[in-house]
């Protein structure tokens, strides 16, 4: 548990994107990928007996508080990013 915590959104997206750990034949290595300004940012869900205190910066970087333990290991938060 904690208050105050932080996550790059915009990291993981560039590290996940940038990176991929497998592509078909005759594709690019990496995705193509966007600056973190060109993006909006969104939680469609997290588990609200984990997380409370959410928000985001128009950089992608979010701030929460984890409140509880989750039951299992499928407690989740659902990140999604749109193109401006």
């Amino acid at each position: 548990n904690g208050t105050g915590l932080t996550v790059n959104l915009y990291s993981q997206y560039i590290a996940q994107f940038g990176t991929p750990s497998v592509a078909s034949s005759g594709a690019p290595a990496a995705l193509p990928t966007y600056g973190a300004t060109d993006l909006y940012y969104y939680v469609t869900y997290a588990d609200p007996t984990v997380f409370d205190n959410l928000s985001i910066d128009a950089n992608g970087l979010m701030t929460y508080d984890i409140i509880g333990q989750p039951a299992d290991y499928n407690s989740l938060i659902n990140v999604v990013f749109v193109v401006k």
